[in-house]
C-alpha cells in the first residue's frame, strides 16, 4: 500500500491503532484491506498469498464487509482471485 492512489488513501482511512505489549500504539490495517492487498501482491502466482486470504476469510467470514471487498476487488482487477479464495474457503 505505497503507492499514492484512491484505495491506498481508503486503505489508511480504515486503518485502527491497536496497543501491543513490548510495542505500544502501532497501526494496523483492516482486515478486508489485508487481503485485498495479498491479493493484488499475490498476482495470481504466489501461493502462501492466496492461502493466507483463504485463512482470513475462513476464520473472519461473519465480520467481513463484503460489499467493500468486492467494490474495491474489482477496482484493483482482482476480482477473479478474490473469487477464486473465497471458493476455496
Amino acid at each position: 500500500m505505497c503507492d499514492p492512489s484512491p484505495w491506498t488513501d481508503e486503505a489508511m482511512s480504515r486503518r485502527v491503532q491497536r496497543h501491543l505489549p513490548h510495542l505500544g500504539l502501532v497501526w494496523v490495517a483492516s482486515l478486508e484491506d489485508l487481503i485485498l492487498a495479498k491479493l493484488v501482491w499475490s498476482e495470481g502466482t504466489s501461493e502462501l498469498q492466496l492461502r493466507d486470504c483463504i485463512q482470513l476469510i475462513r476464520l473472519n467470514a461473519v465480520r467481513l464487509d463484503v460489499t467493500y471487498l468486492d467494490q474495491w476487488a474489482q477496482s484493483l482487477g482482482v476480482t477473479s482471485l478474490l473469487e477464486r479464495v473465497r471458493h476455496a474457503t
